[in-house]
């Protein structure tokens, strides 16, 4: 009778009416159809009007040669019409009105759309199409997978690829499914980075979107084989995500450069100093911090740190990965901490004729000296820490020293016949102690001479110890290194040639002094050379078996 097409963009809708009489006839019902309509006089009670459709409707139905181009695959696809609403109205005695409509089951729903996603702020463009429901899933993985695989390319916009695609029942239509593919402009750089810095490490925290595939610019290239959603994956997920990271992720940022220009003074008069060693004769050997630490050839690493996966959409991984290198070279100021929020002082320990002297700086209680206490931090990158940067001071590689001066010394004086009169031991252990060094590489005693007048004058010196890396050794015995044999054969020693200590005396001298740092000091107040006295060496970071290293050297000086 009539017959109307409509078209919104989201389906194509056949609609035509038909007048049937109600009757089995060619214009009518066939006889089994007719048998199931409510005015039938046999036992039909059918209310789905689907089921008695009269042959004139079925004979008329659109064909079903329908073809469809999917440029998503550019490929020509035949589809069958889809029946969608019926109605009849049997209110007339001799004949029914029908009205039926079908569907064009593909065909495109709507334009493509462009959108932010929220959480990586990437380009999404979707793009969308109507199936038919019975056969959606079937003909999206046997004749359009190549086309919605993750990490296909748009067929208009070739920088989206496809990262998601999802086959869904119509709400409205429940013949009909509904494809839905997306398609993210990725990009193979960061989306996003953070950058948290203390004043030991730095931190680097980048944010990438990764397409869950073997493609090698956006994806995982061979790494694939190993990630956790690959179906044809056979070996065991690694522990740790890095192994199986994108190249393009794992890539490390640009090394810092290293200036170590600020070891030069640190606000001392003087240029501060390491301890390098002790030469053939006994003498420290000495540079200063900054051309140390040039000529050690110090260079900055990134290290892998944490590493995060999570998911944005059906098809993207979302990677935080975190990159940890540490801070440049700094001062601070600085004694060692006591209880009660005081502070212990540094003692600078020196030995002579005179004895122990013990020099407080920077202390708080009385009596301390103002001379400045700073500590000069630098980091180093490696497996071990080099033995040259361990050695500095005592320190060593894994370790954090404490800075002590050990006395195990005895002598015996002589009385003034040059016979043994008393021994005195020299014992203790001086803790937060280091040692004052000197040019000398021995520790000379003034000798005695007793003119006519009595008063003591001190005429040339005598080695009674001799220094070596870390201790001096006391090894004197004036029978054996100021005695001689006369004439006779006798044993002759003059007692006003032996050295003096403390205004006696002394026949022989033992033992030694040990200490784990060394301090270059002149005159207290108005330094004119000094080298580190305490070092503190730990690793603050470790990322497989590299380290990074902290070295915290501290000085004392004007």
């Amino acid at each position: 009778m009539s017959e109307s097409s409509s078209n919104s963009g989201t389906l194509g809708v056949l609609t035509r009416r038909y007048v049937v009489l109600k009757a089995v006839h060619p214009l009518g019902y066939g006889v089994q159809e007719f048998a199931r309509h409510p005015d039938s006089y046999g036992n039909g009670l059918q209310k789905d009007p689907w089921e008695y459709l009269p042959n004139v409707v079925i004979q008329s139905e659109p064909s079903n040669n329908g073809e469809f181009l999917f440029a998503l695959c550019d490929t020509s696809v035949s589809y069958d019409w889809v029946r969608q609403n019926v109605s009849v109205d049997t209110s007339s005695k001799g004949i029914d009105i029908w009205s039926v409509s079908w569907v064009e089951p593909i065909r495109p729903k709507g334009r493509p759309t462009f959108s932010i996603d929220k959480k990586t702020g990437l380009e999404v463009l979707q793009r969308s199409w109507h199936l038919p429901r019975a056969e959606a899933d079937n003909f999206v993985t046997q004749v359009l997978y190549p086309c919605v695989r993750i990490g296909s390319q748009d067929e208009t916009y070739e920088e989206f690829l496809v990262t998601d695609y999802q086959v869904v029942p119509n709400k409205t239509i429940d013949t009909v499914s509904t494809l839905t593919v997306t398609y993210t402009k990725l990009k193979a750089v960061e989306f996003s980075q953070t950058y948290v810095q203390s004043n030991d490490l730095i931190k680097l925290r980048k944010r990438y979107a990764v397409a869950r595939g073997d493609d090698t610019e956006y994806g995982y290239g061979a790494n694939w084989a190993k990630h956790p959603q690959n179906p044809d994956r056979t070996d065991p997920v690694p522990s740790n995500p890095w192994e199986y990271a994108p190249a393009w992720v794992t890539q490390k940022p640009e090394a810092p450069s290293l200036d170590f220009n600020s070891a030069s003074l640190g606000g001392f008069t003087n240029n501060p100093g390491v301890v390098t060693g002790v030469d053939g004769g006994g003498v420290e050997e000495s540079k200063t911090l900054e051309s140390y630490l040039t000529e050690a050839n110090i260079t900055s690493e990134w290290l892998e740190g944490s590493a995060a996966i999570s998911k944005s959409s059906g098809g993207l991984d979302i990677w935080t990965v975190e990159w940890v290198c540490h801070g440049v070279p700094y001062w601070v100021l600085g004694t060692t901490s006591q209880g009660n929020n005081a502070s212990n002082a540094l003692q600078l320990i020196d030995f002579d004729e005179h004895g122990v002297k013990r020099t407080a700086i920077g202390g708080t209680y009385d009596g301390a000296s103002n001379v400045k206490v700073k500590t000069y931090s630098f980091f180093v990158v490696g497996s071990d820490l080099p033995e040259s940067l361990a050695e500095i001071s005592g320190g060593s590689g894994n370790s954090k020293t404490n800075t002590s001066v050990n006395f195990d010394v005895w002598f015996t004086t002589s009385d003034e016949d040059g016979f043994e009169s008393a021994s005195h031991p020299i014992k203790g252990s001086l803790q937060n102690a280091v040692w004052v060094s000197n040019t000398a590489g021995t520790i000379d005693f003034p000798l005695m001479n007793l003119p006519v007048q009595g008063a003591i004058n001190q005429q040339g010196t005598y080695p009674v110890g001799q220094k070596r890396q870390g201790e001096i050794i006391f090894d004197f015995d004036s029978h054996r290194d100021l005695g001689s044999i006369d004439s006779n054969n006798n044993f002759v020693m003059d007692p006003r040639g032996l050295p003096i200590y403390q205004g006696q005396p002394i026949i022989r001298m033992g033992g030694r002094i040990t200490y784990t740092a060394t301090s270059r000091i002149g005159t207290i107040g108005s330094s004119t050379n000094f080298d580190a006295t305490k070092t503190q060496i730990l690793p603050i970071f470790s990322s497989g078996f590299k380290k990074i290293w902290k070295v915290a050297i501290t000085y004392v000086g004007n």
